[in-house]
């Protein structure tokens, strides 16, 4: 019978260290669960860090998208006005010839000009030479007829 109280003894505290460790593995568990869920609440925040940092990042590159596009309108407006350049200074080019030639016809004329001055000068100065030597021969010759004239009439 001593053994057998032995036993129950044996039994008992054997029940009574499991309930003990059993209530131990509860706090073990609870500890756990405390702190699983202080690390849950320590992650969720962290996750909205990450997902407050990822919307972030999504505005800065709709920024830079916005950019782009002005950077690529800007660029095909450069493009044009190049353009546009090109074609003034091509037309420049052909009124700076346009006009160094029609400055070379001009230069041409009045050099021709010139010399039709200076041939019609010296052709005046003959013809006034002629005339003024023609008004003296006519002077002569009036004279000559009065002389005429007077010495046929009869002296009264």
């Amino acid at each position: 019978m001593k053994k057998k109280s032995e036993k129950l003894e044996q039994i008992s505290a054997t029940k009574q260290d499991i309930k003990n460790l059993e209530i131990s593995i509860q706090g073990v568990l609870g500890a756990i669960s405390t702190f699983a869920t202080d690390v849950d609440k320590r992650f969720v925040g962290q996750d909205n860090k990450f997902i407050s940092i990822d919307q972030r990042f999504d505005s800065v590159d709709q920024h830079f998208e916005a950019i782009d596009q002005r950077f690529d309108s800007m660029d095909s407006r450069i493009k044009e006005n190049s353009l546009n350049i090109k074609r003034l200074v091509v037309k420049t080019d052909d009124i700076l010839s346009s006009l160094a030639i029609f400055s070379q016809e001009t230069e041409d004329r009045l050099s021709r000009l010139d010399v039709r001055m200076d041939y019609f000068d010296s052709g005046q100065e003959g013809i006034k030479l002629r005339l003024d030597n023609v008004a003296y021969r006519f002077e002569i010759k009036e004279l000559d007829q009065r002389m005429k004239n007077l010495e046929q009439k009869p002296a009264r």
